[in-house]
């Protein structure tokens, strides 16, 4: 029920494509309207914490898509920008609210409490943009993990996971200085 008004991309030609499916106007990013009650941030990644702190200083509430920035040092600066900013900062995770993953969460309570949860993820690289590029601030944590410890964090609900262990690594083959492989 919300209008588009405006759609930026990292081409002209796929903010021209989005706008005509949307209805809002193509832009660039510096030229997006900052008059606006909600603000979609889909870029890549290292944008993310600029283009929420924009949206925010101008009064928009935000909805950043995963992953939600590239450092702990810029995600701890991303949760004090929602608690201290007034406005709302959502964070989307598109797999996590797939319809199978909607099913089964709903069906969890079913089971009994939750004492243990192991969630495996097996996945490829992502297909849609240069695999492991090190710009993108990605490599397997990012680019699968987040949506392995969403499903596991919804799961689990309401109890609070009192900790998360990661292991991320390089096979060598390929990776280009990006981590390749990851156990969490």
């Amino acid at each position: 029920g919300l209008r588009v008004v405006a759609v930026a991309s990292r081409t002209p030609e796929r903010a021209r494509a989005t706008a005509k499916r949307t209805g809002g106007t193509p832009t660039t990013f510096e030229q997006l309207p900052t008059d606006v009650d909600y603000v979609v941030v889909s870029t890549p990644p290292s944008r993310h914490l600029g283009d929420v702190r924009r949206a925010l200083e101008h009064g928009a509430a935000v909805i950043v898509e995963k992953p939600m920035c590239t450092t702990l040092k810029d995600a701890d600066e991303f949760v004090a920008l929602g608690e201290h900013s007034g406005h709302r900062v959502l964070y989307a995770d598109n797999v996590l609210h797939a319809p199978v993953m909607r099913e089964f969460l709903r069906r969890v309570p079913t089971i009994g409490p939750v004492r243990d949860l192991e969630v495996r993820a097996i996945h490829p690289a992502p297909s849609w943009r240069t695999p492991l590029d090190p710009t993108w601030g990605g490599g397997a944590l990012l680019d699968l993990g987040v949506q392995a410890l969403a499903l596991a964090v919804s799961a689990a609900a309401p109890a609070v996971p009192r900790s998360i262990e990661a292991r991320v690594g390089r096979s060598g083959a390929g990776s280009d200085g990006v981590d390749d492989h990851a156990e969490m």
